[in-house]
């Protein structure tokens, strides 16, 4: 007797399914039943073409089987038929389409664009066509379960707006905010900050006004809403960056400010919400337009606020961020600037990649132009190192110093200008006295104190006493106005 089960079904393919049977009628001289018979009908059908059938058909008649005709074989087809078409082919994927359906009906309560509608059922189902085999009707059969949506809109809104900006389509990013607000969906403020930050990136010092558009149209719509929760993540209260958007002047906001501010509100967004990371992807595709559009100079101050920013010490600033600031020192002609880059990554423990030396190749060409001889050798020289520490030199292969060495180095100048390193040293004598955060600050020019001048602003009693009244006046603590004011 042959007896089926559906995982033999469902692991073997319709030609070897006939062979089976026809070997195994032929050589047992089986005479199947009428439920043998149907389950052979049901197997070919599930597995198996037209050809098929009409051979067990022909079987059936010249060995006279006499269990049903066509038309009992005509409703089997039809009943399996139909099956299928609420659970695609077989018992295993039923109850996967199953599974997934019911994940789907779950997560539209609380993902934006789909809703109980967006799976369909049929409502009218016709005759199965028995010349196609049943995995060609495979795809048909699926598009009439789920209806035609948008794959994006079961992804939370909060996670597409966040993969827009990461992968720099900024525009994409506002738009799928107005396509979810045109739907009639309640938008949260961390979806509100989201748009405002794609707006600014994209946009600029122009985009402020749409900006403040995003804000005015959606924000009392949210504290409108019945009992909202008083939380960090949902605030009864005008987020900061919204009430300085909206008092700021147009004309007192520059390009590189604002795109800073989106930048850093954006990172703090990813670092405290669930499912978001923190990236620099938005940040290097918002320098790199800056510096396509012949604006370098605030392309250097965008991602030098990102350097000295705590961004950078908890996430790090690879050879990508360090590839796009030494483009936009080269384009202002900052000769140090470029330096300062390529001996950061000779310094660094891992080896130079070839996109960051391919960088300084292609702008070889532009700073022939513009800078002076002594730099280029220096540049040069530099590039060399970074070339054989990429083929592996074991000359540089110990060029990285660890955060304590550097501390202790810092701890031995004597005045703000020591131990300054200069591009036309040795390189071997770079290498040693190179501190990347120390050369960094002298680069762009902020403050450093001697430590005389740190004894004196930070004196417990010039901090405590000097614009106060002495301890023993009736009237301490207050400030005494004939004290001067330092």
């Amino acid at each position: 007797m042959i007896v089926f089960s559906w995982s033999f079904i469902l692991v073997t393919g319709g030609p070897q399914i006939l062979d089976f049977l026809m070997s195994s009628l032929t050589e047992f001289e089986i005479v199947p039943d009428r439920v043998l018979h149907q389950h052979i009908i049901e197997a070919l059908v599930e597995r198996g073409d037209d050809s098929a059938l009409s051979t067990i058909q022909q079987m059936a008649e010249e060995q006279q089987w006499n269990t049903f005709g066509q038309d009992r074989v005509a409703e089997i087809i039809l009943e399996r038929r139909l099956a299928m078409r609420d659970s695609p082919m077989s018992t295993w994927n039923m109850m996967q389409a199953a599974k997934k359906q019911a994940r789907l009906v779950a997560s539209s309560r609380r993902i934006l664009g789909a809703g109980f509608d967006a799976v369909s059922t049929p409502t009218q189902t016709e005759m199965a066509l028995i010349n196609h085999p049943a995995r060609e009707t495979y795809g048909n059969t699926m598009k009439t379960l789920v209806a035609k949506t948008p794959i994006n809109l079961f992804i939370p809104l909060n996670k597409r707006l966040e993969h827009f900006i990461h992968s720099g389509h900024f525009s994409e990013a506002t738009h799928c905010f107005w396509q979810a607000v045109d739907k009639g969906y309640a938008i949260k403020p961390i979806q509100m900050q989201l748009a405002v930050i794609a707006t600014l990136l994209d946009k600029g010092n122009e985009g402020l006004a749409e900006a403040r558009h995003i804000i005015k149209s959606q924000w009392p719509t949210w504290v409108n809403l019945p009992s909202p929760r008083k939380t960090p993540r949902f605030p009864i209260v005008m987020p900061l960056m919204f009430q300085r958007l909206m008092q700021v002047e147009d004309a007192y906001m520059s390009d590189s400010d604002l795109i800073k501010m989106a930048l850093f509100d954006f990172y703090e967004i990813c670092a405290h919400t669930d499912g978001l990371t923190v990236k620099h992807h938005a940040a290097m595709t918002a320098a790199r337009r800056l510096i396509e559009s012949g604006r370098s100079q605030p392309a250097v101050l965008v991602l030098t606020a990102i350097y000295l920013s705590k961004w950078r010490k908890m996430y790090g600033f690879g050879q990508v961020p360090l590839k796009m600031l030494m483009r936009a020192f080269a384009l202002s002609r900052n000769a140090r600037g470029v330096w300062w880059c390529m001996v950061a990554v000779l310094c660094r423990r891992e080896r130079p990649n070839r996109y960051f030396l391919a960088e300084v190749k292609n702008l070889m060409s532009y700073m022939e132009e513009f800078f002076d001889s002594s730099a280029l050798n220096a540049i040069d020289h530099v590039h060399d190192a970074l070339q054989q520490k990429r083929d592996g030199a074991q000359q540089w292969s110990n060029t990285h110093r660890s955060h304590r060495e550097r501390l202790a180095t810092r701890s031995e100048l004597t005045s703000p200008s020591a131990g300054t390193v200069e591009m036309d040293w040795p390189l071997d004598h770079v290498v040693k006295q190179f501190d990347e955060e120390l050369e960094f600050d002298r680069l762009i020019g902020r403050a450093q104190f001697s430590p005389e001048d740190l004894v004196y602003w930070w004196r417990e009693d010039r901090a405590a006493f000097l614009t106060r009244r002495q301890p023993e006046h009736p009237l301490y603590p207050s400030k005494d106005p004939s004290r001067p004011r330092v």
